[in-house]
């Protein structure tokens, strides 16, 4: 009986092992980039400061320009800043504060709505707030600008990536969400957490909190 001879394979398909995880790697070092840059030119914007300061800004101009005359269910009445004040939110308590000293300076403080005469008088009687949220209480404000961004950045790798994994690895590619996770220090769940609850958000009201800087800013993206 005669040996046979094993035939030679036929040359693979595709890319070479190899080579494909090497053309992946270069992928996400390009997006890994494109987060990167993004994230560095919103610099502090992204700080837990910056996202109080919003608040706070937003509650004082609240006060500020409130009208008794005009019923506005999406303005907040000064007693509404109250009730969160009331609720150990530090920037509701500093907009009150902001904008009893802004009374105080023209002598207009007997003017000021009833709600807020109170509350003054009885923060006045027991000291300072603490300028930070309980521990126990989700820091939604403390990341609100943070998870704003991340929602929108990750909506941005969707739309110019639509064969990218958005969430799990797939086909040896780490996921958008592992990427900008990456950047950010954050797992990958939380990314995910962060995206699919706060992407509707992201889409309305993103652009006016981001000051309308993000959506002028794309860096481009090769991939």
């Amino acid at each position: 009986m005669t040996k046979r001879h094993r035939q030679p394979r036929p040359p693979a398909t595709g890319l070479p092992v190899t080579f494909a995880k090497a053309e992946i790697a270069a992928q996400e070092t390009e997006i890994i980039r494109y987060i990167t840059v993004m994230r560095t030119a919103l610099g502090n914007h992204l700080s837990f400061e910056n996202s109080r300061q919003l608040f706070e800004d937003h509650f004082f101009e609240m006060l500020v320009g409130f009208d008794p005359t005009k019923l506005d269910e999406d303005v907040l009445a000064p007693e509404d800043i109250v009730h969160l004040a009331r609720a150990k939110h530090p920037a509701a308590d500093r907009a009150i504060f902001r904008f009893v000293d802004k009374a105080m300076v023209v002598d207009r403080f007997q003017e000021l709505p009833m709600p807020i005469r109170e509350y003054f008088r009885e923060r006045a009687a027991h000291g300072p707030m603490s300028p930070i949220y309980p521990p126990r209480t989700p820091q939604v404000v403390a990341h609100f600008i943070r998870d704003v961004w991340i929602a929108l950045v990750m909506e941005r790798l969707v739309r110019r990536l639509p064969g990218w994994p958005r969430y799990t690895k797939k086909k040896g590619r780490r996921s958008a969400a592992a990427l900008v996770g990456e950047v950010f220090h954050l797992g990958e769940a939380q990314i995910r957490r962060i995206h699919e609850a706060d992407r509707g958000l992201a889409v309305r009201v993103g652009m006016f909190y981001m000051r309308g800087y993000f959506e002028s800013f794309d860096p481009p993206l090769n991939v």
